[in-house]
């Protein structure tokens, strides 16, 4: 039973590896060129043909035809001169962006007895042909379709409706070149939404863009606790394309999975922003601050009575950003500046809370975290800042009052020199 058992995942093993679409794996499109010679009916007639019979290819796979008056991808574009030195003057052309791949010339002697021109100029079209080969490398180097690149994410853990930048760097083929600005990427995530490029028609989660110089940018937008209720982690996906002409670029069709990214999910319920700066002067200093606080919560209890009910959130994670803060010695003129990275946390925020009306449902009050932390200036000289809220600025005065809050005020106080003004928003992800 354990040799059957051992057996079956052997199988299911391989036939996994099969089936699983394979990260830069080579991608082979599918390419139609045209045949077009023109000159003597006769020579250039049995030159197309000859030309024709020389060449295919696996990857791209090629669909080679004669057709002297029209083109899909590629053609094979040539003029024929009869006479005492034949030549045969050709051009292989992405006739999509209208450009020379690859161009030859060749010449031949005619000898003067019955068919002895046209067997020298089989001969010689043949030999010819060597430059051309093997055609399908010739367009894979051309075309360059991207097999490989590295997505780059402004953060690596995002919370429940969040937006982010998302870049595209490093994009390159199986050899390691820049692919040619006219290859297509494709981008979806698993559940959140991805913000940019043009919607494919057959599904709008997919969203192509051109490859351009080599470098792509969009947004990503986790998806809200309601549709993520397990605040499972998401992935971003990236494909390249087959498609290098002039179709739309809706219509876009995926082909091999080049790349992807695991967008790790915080587990929380709320979040809040909150911008604060501050001015304080007396006879001898003066001082102006900023920051910003972002603070992600998770939902511990509710507390209520007939009027109100109030929701308590735990502090998952916070940070300190665009801190900034000079201080100006009145005395001697002296001044002292401190920046973003030259802060020390001293307090740990625990809780935050939500207010609600009972009868409405709505929103109130948010009493935000209490924030405290260290000011690091130049010279070493360290100032403790702390944040707690001022009468009225804890009032909700915008937004929906069940998953968007926002409020703010300012506060001034002449006889110390105080002013003090900030603006916070709240992203609620819980459902009533």
């Amino acid at each position: 039973m354990y040799q059957e058992k051992k057996l079956l995942s052997i199988i299911f093993l391989i036939l996994f590896l099969l089936i699983t679409p394979k990260i830069n794996a080579k991608t082979c499109c599918t390419r139609h060129v045209m045949i077009g010679i023109s000159g003597s009916a006769l020579e250039a007639d049995l030159a197309m043909t000859i030309w024709m019979s020389l060449f295919s290819g696996e990857c791209p796979a090629l669909i080679v035809i004669v057709a002297p008056g029209g083109c899909i991808d590629y053609q094979f574009k040539g003029v024929l001169f009869s006479g005492p030195v034949g030549r045969l003057d050709m051009k292989l052309i992405d006739c999509v962006h209208n450009t020379v791949v690859k161009e030859a010339s060749i010449t031949w002697p005619c000898v003067s007895f019955p068919n002895s021109c046209i067997d020298i100029m089989m001969n010689f079209i043949t030999l010819f042909a060597t430059y051309f080969q093997p055609l399908d490398k010739i367009i894979f180097d051309y075309e360059r379709i991207p097999e490989h690149c590295e997505i780059e994410v402004e953060k690596e853990e995002v919370s429940p409706g969040q937006e982010i930048q998302v870049k595209l760097s490093d994009i390159t083929n199986a050899e390691g070149r820049k692919p040619r600005e006219f290859n297509r990427i494709l981008v979806s995530a698993s559940a959140g939404e991805i913000i940019g490029g043009t919607e494919l028609d057959f599904d709008p989660k997919f969203k192509a863009f051109h490859v351009g110089n080599g470098a792509i940018a969009f947004n990503y937008k986790a998806p809200d606790t309601e549709d993520n209720p397990g605040n499972g982690d998401d992935k971003i996906y990236v494909y390249n394309s087959c498609d290098i002409n002039h179709s739309s670029m809706s219509s876009t069709k995926f082909r091999d999975k080049i790349a992807e990214k695991t967008i790790k999910m915080v587990k929380a319920d709320a979040e809040a922003t909150l911008k604060a700066k501050c001015h304080a002067e007396d006879s001898y200093t003066s001082i102006t601050w900023e920051f910003t606080f972002n603070v992600t919560s998770q939902y511990h209890d509710t507390i209520g009575d007939e009027e109100t009910f109030s929701e308590n959130y735990d502090v998952k994670s916070y940070s300190l950003s665009d801190v900034s803060a000079t201080v100006i010695d009145k005395t001697d003129g002296s001044k002292l500046e401190t920046h973003q990275g030259e802060i020390n946390d001293i307090h740990l925020p625990e809780s935050m809370w939500i207010v609600f009306d009972s009868k409405t449902g709505k929103a109130k009050e948010v009493n935000l975290p209490f924030l405290a932390f260290d000011l690091i200036f130049t010279g070493g000289t360290m100032m403790l800042q702390s944040f707690g809220t001022f009468p009225g600025m804890n009032d909700v005065k915008a937004g929906d009052g069940v998953h968007t809050l926002s409020g703010g005020g300012s506060y001034s106080n002449p006889n110390y020199g105080v002013t003090f003004s900030c603006k916070w928003s709240v992203q609620r992800h819980r459902r009533q």
